[in-house]
């Protein structure tokens, strides 16, 4: 997890510090995380998972197979991934509205209000 964490943190062009204030850390906490010294609780996973715009198991170097993706699928799933939650709320409603309209029933179980 430790070289996920400074590979998203670099990607971002961010300093342990910026981090570390983003999710309500001092440097050292974060710090500690990044070299593996110490392992953060699951609220703070999330945190942090938010600020990268991934998810806990690619934070954890879980990667589900990607290679059965078509270049699209995977391309629609990180365009997704980017979306902060209301956005991707708002685009499962509208999917779900329209599956609803031409198939009666929806593709997929959800537990968002649609009506």
């Amino acid at each position: 997890m430790e070289n996920n964490l400074k590979k998203f943190r670099e990607a971002m062009g961010l300093r342990q510090q910026d981090v570390a204030l983003k999710v309500g850390l001092t440097r050292a906490a974060y710090s500690h995380y990044e070299k593996g010294i110490r392992e953060p609780k699951l609220e703070v996973l999330i945190r942090i998972a938010d600020l990268f715009h991934t998810s806990i198991d690619e934070l954890l170097g879980h990667e589900c197979n990607r290679d059965s993706l078509k270049a699209w699928e995977l391309d629609f799933l990180t365009k997704v991934n980017k979306l902060d939650s209301s956005s991707r709320d708002y685009l499962l409603i509208s999917l779900s509205q329209d599956a609803l309209r031409k198939h009666g029933q929806l593709p997929f179980s959800s537990n968002i209000d649609i009506r």
